[in-house]
Order: structure tokens, then sequence, then C-alpha cells
């Protein structure tokens, strides 16, 4: 896909902006930098909602909205909880179906996948891995370490599982693929390293559904950028669809324009041009 610039006229409608975040906001990192968070600042003052919509916490994805400075919403676990920042005013939570859970534990005792589950309060691992290091940089929180799955009932937290997370090194990802997807279709590839899933009823595009509704907007009035399989559902939807120049090839297929690389910070670059 060639490199093309949205026109001034197609963003004219635009009431909305949706960005996922690993891949997309943030850099190989995991990190977003300090233009970013300027440049998501700079829109939300302009009168554009911002929507952060990740597999990330609630809380590592309001701390984005915070840090930008801007009220907005957000779309947690890939559509698991969707709520308004600041105020917190949840909009939905999908909790993941304990027998679903029980067969992500069993999985990973048969294949050794490094399981990570996130909570609505916390995220716990199986064993102390290098998923489990990776998942503390993203979400700026550490894993809390289980030797089974009573232990999250035990939690004084009450805590509700929302998603799991498989995990294999980069270099076996068509064998982490073969062995996730086969007992689970539905699983979708968020990295490199990571295959995960949540509620199968649900997804980003269920949760920006219902942010449309609360603010009476429709999908032609919305841009968003995202990068990974589990971006495919909702970009087809948005006006305008970009995804950075290191999406994967099937997100490439249906996004009308592509920009730079999250590495070069391409969101900001892209709003910084959009505003002037």
């Amino acid at each position: 896909m060639e490199e093309k610039h949205v026109s001034r006229a197609e963003l004219d409608p635009v009431k909305l902006a949706i960005f996922d975040v690993d891949g997309t906001l943030a850099r190989d990192d995991a990190m977003l930098s300090p233009a970013t968070y300027q440049a998501l600042g700079r829109l939300g003052e302009s009168g554009i909602t911002v929507v952060i919509a990740t597999g990330r916490t609630r809380n590592a994805s309001a701390e984005i909205l915070n840090r930008a400075g801007v009220p907005g919403y957000v779309v947690s676990y890939n559509g698991a909880l969707t709520m308004h920042h600041p105020t917190g005013r949840v909009l939905d939570i999908s909790p993941l179906n304990r027998d679903l859970l029980s067969e992500c534990w069993m999985l990973d005792s048969e294949h050794h996948l490094e399981l990570t589950v996130f909570s609505d309060q916390k995220i716990y691992s199986r064993v102390d891995g290098e998923a489990r290091r990776l998942l503390g940089i993203a979400c700026n929180e550490e894993p809390v370490l289980i030797e089974n799955l009573a232990d999250i009932d035990r939690d004084p937290d009450h805590s509700v599982p929302l998603k799991a997370m498989f995990y294999r090194d980069a270099q076996y990802v068509d064998e982490l693929r073969r062995v996730v997807l086969q007992r689970f279709p539905f699983a979708v590839q968020t990295l490199p390293e990571f295959i995960e899933l949540a509620n199968p009823h649900i997804s980003k595009a269920h949760g920006l559904e219902l942010i449309l509704n609360d603010l009476g907007l429709t999908w032609s009035q919305t841009l968003g950028v995202g990068d990974s399989e589990n971006d495919m559902q909702w970009l087809p939807k948005v006006g305008i669809s970009l995804c950075p120049s290191n999406a994967y090839d099937c997100v490439k297929a249906i996004c009308d324009y592509q920009i730079g690389s999250n590495d070069e910070d391409c969101v900001a670059a892209f709003i910084d041009s959009w505003l002037g």
C-alpha cells in the first residue's frame, strides 16, 4: 500500500478518533513518546473525542488519557470493558467464561505458553517468565504470580477475569498460532509473541458501538488507527481507516491509508498534520 495523505475535506466530518496502542501509539519498547501524548492532547482540545481501544488494562488505558490531559473513552481488554474517562462510568463489562478460562489453563499446562490472566483489578501470571516481564512494562503493573485458578477466586479484591494471553518467543510464533487457534479459533494475535482471547461474543467493535450510541454519533463520523488482528473487526467500519507501516498485511489490506512507523511516532505526525 502506498502512503497517501488524507485530505482536509475527508477529515472535516470526523468527531471521534480511535487509537490502538501497541504497535500504533506505542513504540516497539511499549512506551508512548512525549510527542504522542502532546498530539493526543491537542486533538482532544480541538473538540475531537479521543478513544483508546486496546488489549491493555483499564488503568493502563486511562493513564494514556491522563497523561494526554484529555477526557475520552477507553475500550480495554480488547472490548471486555468499556468506560468513560475520567468519570469511570462503565458502559459494559463482559467477563471471560470460567469454563473457557479453565480450558486456557489446561492448554498452558500442556504446552507451557506462559499464561497470563487479566482481570478488572489485576494481572495474574502463572510463571515468572518473559511474558510477565513484558506485560509488566506495557501495563506499568507487576503481574501477580499464581499457582492455580483458585488463587484468583481467593483474591480479596474480587477480581473478574476478562482476558487471557499466551506467549512464545517470536521465532516460535507459527507453533503458538497453531496450538492456540486449534483450541480457540476466535483468538487473535496482537503482537508477534502474543495471542489472546476474551469473551468470544465481544470485541473492540462491540465497545466502540456502545461509545457511539452514548454520544449519538455514527461510524461515518469516526477515524481510526490500528495495526493488528484485534483491529480488523472495527477498522472497516470507521469513516477513515489508517494503519502504521508496521501493521500486519491483513490490516493494511483493509485500511484506506497507511501512515509511517509506530517507532517514528506516526500518529503524532498525522495529528500534527491534521490540526496544522
